[in-house]
C-alpha cells in the first residue's frame, strides 16, 4: 500500500515536506494526498480557497490537513479548521450522491498539522491539532464511515479541485 501524492502549489514548505514524508514512510495507508488543492468558494463568490493537503484514502476517508509552518500555533486555528470543513462541505453538498435529507453522508475530518509545535499544550478533541509524534495516534481515531463511497470521494475531490500546477510523484 502506498500514498501517492498530487503536488500544487504550497505557500508551507516544512510542514508539507514533513507531512509528505510520514505518508510515504508509512505502509498501512493508501489513497491520494492532494497538496495545495483549490476549493472553490461559494457560487457568485470569486474566492477561491487553497486547502494545505487533502487526504483520500480508503482506510480514513476525507481527511483536510491545515499547514502550521511556525514554531507558534496561530490563536484562531480553530476558525481555519472550520473553514476548511466549511469549504469542503459546500462544495460536496453539490453532489447529490452525498446527501441524505439535506446533510452530507461524508464525513469530513480537519487537522492541524505543524510539526515544530509541542501540540500537547493544545489538545482539543474537537480541533486536532498534532506533530510528527502525535500524528499517528490522530489519525488512529478516524476512519471511513461509509467505504462504499471511497471511489465517488475520490472522484469528487480530483472533479472539485483544479490546482494551477499538478506534479505526479507515484511511489
Amino acid at each position: 500500500m502506498a500514498v501517492e501524492m498530487i503536488n500544487g502549489l504550497t505557500d508551507k514548505p516544512i510542514a508539507c515536506q514533513k507531512l509528505k514524508a510520514f505518508f510515504l514512510n508509512n505502509n498501512q495507508l493508501s489513497g491520494h494526498l492532494f497538496v495545495g488543492y483549490p476549493f472553490s468558494y461559494p457560487i457568485g463568490s470569486s474566492r477561491i480557497n487553497k486547502i494545505d493537503c487533502v487526504l483520500v484514502s480508503p482506510e480514513k476517508g476525507l481527511v483536510a490537513f491545515n499547514l502550521i509552518d511556525k514554531e507558534t500555533v496561530p490563536p484562531d486555528y480553530h476558525a481555519k479548521q472550520d473553514e476548511v470543513y466549511q469549504v469542503i462541505e459546500w462544495n460536496l453538498k453539490g453532489i447529490e450522491k452525498f446527501k441524505k435529507k439535506n446533510k452530507l453522508s461524508v464525513d469530513i475530518n480537519v487537522i492541524t498539522f505543524a510539526p515544530n509545535v509541542d501540540t500537547e499544550m493544545f489538545s482539543e478533541e474537537d480541533y486536532p491539532l498534532c506533530n510528527e509524534q502525535t500524528l499517528s495516534a490522530t489519525l488512529a481515531n478516524i476512519t471511513l464511515s461509509k467505504p462504499e463511497l471511497y471511489d465517488e470521494i475520490s472522484i469528487a475531490v480530483r472533479t472539485i479541485g483544479k490546482p494551477a500546477r499538478i506534479l505526479r510523484e507515484d511511489h
